[in-house]
């Protein structure tokens, strides 16, 4: 049991499977991948980047507390 609030717990299941997916889209891209497969991927990336954000933003917001 740890002593992280649930929605800190939360975001970091979310950033792990992110990471995950981002993962496996890397490396299922073909050779010479579409604009399309490519935008898929930095949309996933973005998203991980979105949930890295509101992760520091949680940690920044637990330290003032």
């Amino acid at each position: 049991s740890s002593s992280l609030p649930e929605n800190l717990k939360d975001l970091l299941r979310v950033f792990f499977a992110q990471v995950k997916r981002l993962k496996t889209a890397v490396t299922e891209l073909v050779k010479e991948p579409s604009f399309a497969d490519l935008d898929a991927l930095l949309d996933r990336a973005i998203d991980l980047l979105d949930t890295a954000k509101a992760i520091i933003d949680e940690l920044e917001r637990l330290s003032e507390g």
